[in-house]
């Protein structure tokens, strides 16, 4: 799937617009999730932040199950 430059604007705003209109991180995320899909195959998607810890936290992640998935 192409986008033009105007498209890209658009959806990197709807986005930037959600870190001020959503409530909550899961509220977010799965905003954030919504609008890639707009753009691009977003079944199989994950969110991975660095903690200050220095440990991946995964606040998202979302797999598409198959058979395939389950198979050798």
């Amino acid at each position: 799937m192409h986008i033009d430059d105007r498209e890209f604007i658009l959806h990197t705003s709807e986005i930037v617009a959600c870190l001020t209109k959503c409530q909550n991180t899961k509220e977010l995320l799965e905003r954030v999730h919504a609008i890639l899909r707009k753009i691009t195959y977003a079944e199989n998607f994950c969110v991975v932040l660095l903690g200050d810890d220095g440990y991946l936290r995964f606040p998202m992640l979302r797999i598409l199950k198959t058979e395939s998935t389950y198979k050798a």
